[in-house]
């Protein structure tokens, strides 16, 4: 009877071998002999799987964005200004060894962006946020609770490239706990005293 193989979990198996090579060797050194060999297949079924270490990384990202979406996306919208402020700051909310793992997403994806369609992936996560928060903060201008001199969309877009900056400073640039906390209080305090009908 012929192994049953569970393509999913496999497929999952050889992107997190790809994780490893990539950071133990560099993106540019790693080859796809490596990825088979710390996964523990040979190279020809590996290639079943992934055509080329481009096409496991495009993987990789896509996977990586997922998790952020389902951090920073909020499903439900929010009923109030102050609703909206808290969920940002939860999300936002990096312990310690998550901002550790900031710097390995540049040190394995950090040479793909040299390529049109990894940039092109990246672009297209930032726009999907930026059209989210847009659409919440549509949401709360209807309900009276955001200044109707905003542009919803425009703003949301900008409060998606706000928080990539955050994110960047607490995890390459090694911002301690407490100070990011207060650059995070101080952001999200700027940001909300913008927002208030009371300017119109």
């Amino acid at each position: 009877m012929p192994k049953i193989v569970d393509k999913a979990a496999m497929r999952e198996a050889i992107l997190q071998a790809a994780l490893l090579v990539f950071q133990a060797k560099g993106y540019h050194a790693a080859r796809m002999s490596d990825v088979a060999t710390e996964a523990g297949l040979a190279k020809g079924t590996l290639y079943l799987y992934f055509a080329s270490k481009e096409e496991m990384t495009a993987a990789l990202a896509e996977g990586y964005f997922r998790e952020i979406e389902l951090r920073f996306m909020p499903e439900q919208p929010a009923e109030s200004l102050d609703e909206f402020i808290e969920g940002l700051r939860t999300a936002l909310s990096f312990g310690e060894e998550e901002a550790r793992s900031i710097p390995v997403f540049f040190e394995v994806f950090g040479p793909s962006f040299t390529t049109d369609a990894f940039s092109q992936q990246v672009s297209k996560f930032f726009e999907t946020l930026g059209e989210c928060y847009g659409e919440h903060l549509s949401h709360l201008q209807t309900k009276g609770a955001l200044s109707k001199q905003h542009n919803p969309s425009q703003l949301g877009r900008a409060l998606a490239a706000m928080l990539d900056g955050l994110v960047l400073h607490r995890g390459l640039f090694g911002v301690p706990t407490e100070r990011y906390v207060a650059m995070v209080d101080s952001a999200l305090l700027l940001f909300r005293a913008g927002l208030s009908p009371a300017h119109d």
